[in-house]
């Protein structure tokens, strides 16, 4: 008979169903970086050599570069640098360069004033094309900095230190969304880390007391548009989490535990998760900080 108090099998278990669902999640992911590959201009020669958004580059049916599409370049930097289940990409100094030239891109089309377009050229847009791109740039770049030149690694340091600067100054689209508030703490905060520049440190306490303002500490959710989204509060965790991995401040944990709770309440007997009663109809789940 097993000892009521020996946790080891539990705990075996535990770690073989954490590794096969790793697994599980890697192998749909890398299963698409074919396809994202594809919608990469990877021509040494073309002047929008590293870009992503295939309608621009290739179909000319956009007339700007849309910068959230080089959310790309981390996940090539991923692939590259991880052995995973069925990774042909690993350690392929090919996927590597296109990695680096689609960071390099995203240098390129940043506005002087640190920030970048997403919709239409000129939108100089807070969090949804600079925050959220500086945030994947440089993890991608943490990842692959070591195999890069020092040309290219002040390039992008200074397209950090200048879109870091840019969302520190805050938000003037009043779009009222807390996961927005959330990434740009986060990328701030990465930047800071990059750059080590005591005035982001400054920026980012600000930007996370302006999210503050958007989180119901009573009940746990934070707001989108003008209520609670479960899909975007599950992004919001992941955020927040993300930025707790190298500066757990129990004030983030706090945040986090209580957004968590909030998020149990729409995962339903079925399987699904959130739906058309959130304030923004969302049915996506951020899995990374549960």
């Amino acid at each position: 008979m097993k000892n009521q108090y020996d946790l080891s099998s539990v705990n075996k278990d535990k770690t073989e169903r954490d590794h096969s669902l790793r697994k599980i999640y890697a192998r749909k992911a890398i299963s698409q970086i074919s396809r994202l590959i594809s919608l990469q201009d990877r021509s040494p020669l073309s002047p929008t050599y590293g870009c992503f958004h295939r309608d621009y580059w290739l179909d000319k049916t956009s007339d700007f570069p849309d910068a959230v599409r080089q959310f790309g370049v981390q996940s090539l930097a991923l692939v590259y640098k991880n052995e995973m289940p069925e990774n042909i990409f690993y350690n392929k100094k090919i996927i590597r360069d296109w990695a680096i030239a689609g960071l390099k891109f995203w240098a390129k089309i940043q506005h002087k004033d640190g920030s970048f377009d997403e919709f239409y050229p000129n939108e100089r847009g807070w969090v949804g094309p600079t925050a959220f791109t500086t945030f994947t740039s440089i993890e991608a770049f943490n990842i692959l900095k070591d195999e890069m030149n020092d040309t290219d690694k002040n390039l992008l340091k200074n397209a950090f230190s200048k879109a870091a600067n840019f969302i520190v100054k805050g938000e003037s689209e009043e779009d009222h969304l807390a996961n927005h508030h959330a990434m740009a703490c986060l990328a701030t905060w990465k930047a800071y880390e990059v750059l080590g520049d005591p005035n982001l440190k400054e920026g980012y306490e600000k930007l996370w007391n302006g999210f503050l303002s958007y989180h119901n500490s009573k009940e746990g959710w934070s707001t989108e548009y003008d209520g609670i989204d479960p899909g975007y509060l599950s992004a919001t965790v992941s955020f927040l989490s993300k930025i707790y991995q190298s500066n757990p401040a129990p004030e983030i944990l706090d945040v986090v535990k209580q957004s968590i709770e909030s998020c149990s309440y729409f995962v339903y007997p079925n399987g699904f998760y959130a739906g058309s009663m959130g304030s923004r109809n969302t049915l996506h789940f951020y899995s990374h900080g549960f």
